[in-house]
């Protein structure tokens, strides 16, 4: 894995404001991240690019996906209006729609796993 220093002289640090979409993908089944690797690169898109509309964060099975219990609960963006992800579980799903994201109205998930410690309530009042 390789980490690139993107100092406040270089393009994306400039134009990062400007950056409205935004794809990762991740795919190198010679090299695996490590461990949380996906989540803390998702978690540095986010935090260095306020403005993201549509950010699609693409793993393979390679990779782990991004798991919710280990992002930062301050992770929030209030113009995000797509996003495409590959998370851990469904608990994730529910995490990630508590209203951190108050903007987005396109979400598709890939899930690794289906399965919820939680119950869901889904009746509307």
């Amino acid at each position: 894995m390789h980490f690139v220093y993107l100092g406040e002289h270089s393009v994306l640090h400039t134009l990062k404001k400007q950056i409205s979409s935004i794809t990762v993908k991740i795919h190198d089944p010679q090299r695996p991240l490590i461990t949380n690797g996906a989540t803390k690169i998702f978690r540095y898109v986010l935090a260095m690019f306020p403005n993201l509309n549509c950010f699609r964060f693409e793993t393979s099975i390679y990779c782990e996906p991004v798991s919710w219990n280990h992002l930062a609960q301050a992770i929030c963006s209030s113009n995000l209006l797509q996003l495409h992800i590959h998370l851990e579980n469904f608990d994730d799903c529910i995490h990630l729609l508590d209203g951190r994201f108050n903007q987005l109205h396109t979400l598709c998930i890939t899930l690794s796993t289906i399965h919820s410690d939680q119950i869901i309530d889904n009746e509307v009042n």
